[in-house]
C-alpha cells in the first residue's frame, strides 16, 4: 500500500541481472519510494525528494562501473540518485518536458526526444546537448531500436502525414506517407527476424506501415487510444493489441 497517490508509473528494475527485482514509484507528496520484489520497503532506501511534478517512470542506467537512477520532472529537470537513494550528482535542467523517457546508446550517451522532434542528449561528460528536429512541423516523435544494421536508437518522427525514420545522427533512413492526414501518436514493433512496423493511433483509427514503407493491407482499422505490437505467439507474426472502444480490448493479427 502506498502512502498516497502515485504520480509515476511503476518501475521494475533488475540492477544486478539476478532477477532480484526492485520497484520504484513516485508519489504526489514529492517522494520516491523503493520496494523489494516481495513488497517490503527497500532496505537502506529512504523516501527521497524528487518533486511533485513527476509523471515519468523512474529509470535505471548502468555505464561501465557507474550506475544511477534518473527521474525527470515535468518542468524539465533531471535528478539523479544512487541505488541507496542518495543524490548522485547535481540536478540538470533540460528546459522542456520530453515525450519519452531516456534510452542509452553506447557512443551517444543518454537520449530523449520531445514531441517536436528535438533531441536531448545527456553525454557521459554530464553535459546536455540539444539537437534540432530533422523534420519540420513534427507532432510526435519517439526512439526505437528497430534496424539491426544501424547503431543506436533510430528517431521516428511524425508530422500528421509523413513518418520519418532517421539514424541517431539524424540522417534519413526512410520516409513513409499516410494516405490521409491525421493526428495521432507513434508506436513501433519489431519481429525477431528483423522486420519492423510503425503505427499511428488517433482519430479513433490505427494506421500501420511495414519496414518497406507500405501501408499494411486492411488499415486503417478501428482503434481507441494507445496500441502495442508484439510477437504474441512466438511465431514471428505481429499482433497489435489495444482498445477498439472505451470498454473493448482487441487484437489484430498481421498476416
Amino acid at each position: 500500500a502506498l502512502p498516497c497517490e502515485a504520480s509515476t508509473p511503476l518501475s521494475v528494475v533488475d540492477m544486478d541481472n539476478d532477477r532480484n527485482y526492485k520497484y520504484f514509484i513516485g508519489c504526489n507528496n514529492g517522494l520516491i519510494y523503493g520496494y523489494e520484489k516481495g513488497g517490503k520497503p527497500l532496505a537502506g532506501w529512504n523516501p527521497n525528494q524528487l518533486g511533485s511534478d513527476v509523471t515519468y517512470p523512474i529509470q535505471y542506467f548502468r555505464y561501465r562501473s557507474r550506475e544511477f537512477l534518473l527521474g525527470v520532472t515535468d518542468d524539465g529537470w533531471l535528478k539523479f540518485f544512487t541505488r541507496f537513494g542518495e543524490q548522485a550528482t547535481k540536478s540538470i535542467p533540460i528546459g522542456n518536458r520530453t515525450a519519452n523517457h531516456f534510452v542509452s546508446d553506447d557512443e551517444k550517451g543518454f537520449r530523449a526526444i520531445a514531441t517536436d522532434g528535438t533531441e536531448y542528449r545527456l553525454g557521459y561528460d554530464g553535459k546536455i546537448y540539444l539537437i534540432a528536429s530533422p523534420m519540420f512541423s513534427a507532432t510526435d516523435a519517439t526512439f526505437a531500436d528497430i534496424i539491426p544494421n544501424k547503431s543506436g536508437h533510430e528517431k521516428i518522427i511524425f508530422d500528421g502525414k509523413r513518418l520519418g525514420v532517421y539514424a541517431d545522427d539524424s540522417t534519413k533512413v526512410r520516409m513513409m506517407n499516410l494516405p490521409n492526414e491525421t493526428s495521432g501518436k507513434i508506436f513501433t514493433a519489431q519481429l525477431p527476424g528483423g522486420k519492423y512496423y510503425i503505427g499511428v493511433y488517433g482519430d479513433k483509427k490505427i494506421w500501420l506501415m511495414d519496414n518497406e514503407g507500405k501501408l499494411v493491407p486492411g488499415f486503417p482499422r478501428k482503434g481507441h487510444g494507445k496500441f502495442i505490437g508484439t510477437d504474441l505467439y512466438n511465431n514471428e507474426q505481429l499482433v497489435i493489441i489495444g482498445l477498439v472502444d472505451e470498454r473493448t480490448v482487441i487484437a489484430y493479427a498481421i498476416e
